[in-house]
């Protein structure tokens, strides 16, 4: 491996074989975990690379190395269930007395559990996880290469026209000779034409009766409205007092 190489503790991991036969030749668990850790940077530096060789080797690996490591762990409760029978009763306790614990060896729990199980599956089913740990692998490396979709920029609300204001009525002129809007004028100028044609179908007689009943109405409306006249007047000078 050059010098220039971004993770350069990770001797084992420079050939695929020699990493392999690294961990069928252990059997210690440190040296186990050492492997599949230094498999785990490996994978992390593979994928910023996205250097699909590289991720596949270092995903391998470090299964691998999980799986060996729960081939031992199982053999450490093995050999703690079998404390205290057989023959070798003193040699079994001198193994269990510098077996290191899990805290010892940087493994939790949960790593544990999961790597036991991996060591209780058999050779195809194993090998089958494997290959799904790589195709996720390179599937999160095509993802990053996808290009982002740009945002949708939001559409701009449509501004609802303002309503024109109504045009103002224009204002009707008076046609020449008009009245001028009194009231009076214009009920005399519309009766004139009814009685002039209303005279001219007359005999002498009927319009001097007619001329009579005329007479007799307009007086008529003439005293009405004097006796308001007079009405009002005197109702002025009672306010004033």
């Amino acid at each position: 491996m050059s010098s220039d190489n971004p993770v350069p503790h990770v001797t084992k991991l420079v050939r695929y074989e020699a990493a392999r036969q690294a961990l069928a030749e252990a059997y210690r668990i440190d040296e186990v975990k050492d492997i599949r850790d230094k498999a785990v940077a490996m994978r992390m530096y593979a994928l910023q690379a996205k250097d699909r060789v590289l991720i596949d080797q270092a995903t391998e690996i470090r299964l691998r190395a999980e799986r060996r490591a729960g081939q031992l762990l199982q053999e450490m409760e093995k050999n703690k269930g079998a404390r205290g029978s057989g023959s070798n009763q003193h040699e079994l306790r001198s193994h269990d007395a510098t077996a290191p614990k899990l805290s010892e060896l940087g493994i939790n729990k949960s790593q544990s559990s999961r790597w036991q199980k991996l060591a209780d599956i058999d050779d195809d089913a194993f090998e089958g996880v494997v290959a799904h740990a790589q195709h996720k692998a390179s599937a999160a490396v095509d993802h990053a290469q996808q290009p982002k979709p740009k945002p949708r920029s939001k559409p701009k609300p449509k501004l609802k026209p303002k309503p024109k204001p109504k045009p103002k009525p224009k204002p009707k002129h008076k046609q020449p000779g008009s009245n001028g809007g009194d009231p009076v004028a214009a009920c005399i100028a519309e009766l004139v034409p009814i009685m002039q044609a209303a005279i001219v179908k007359m005999d002498a007689e009927k319009r001097l009766v007619f001329f009579d009943e005329l007479r007799k109405a307009v007086l008529a409306i003439m005293t009405e409205v004097t006796a308001q006249d007079v009405e009002t007047d005197r109702w002025e000078e009672t306010t004033h007092l």
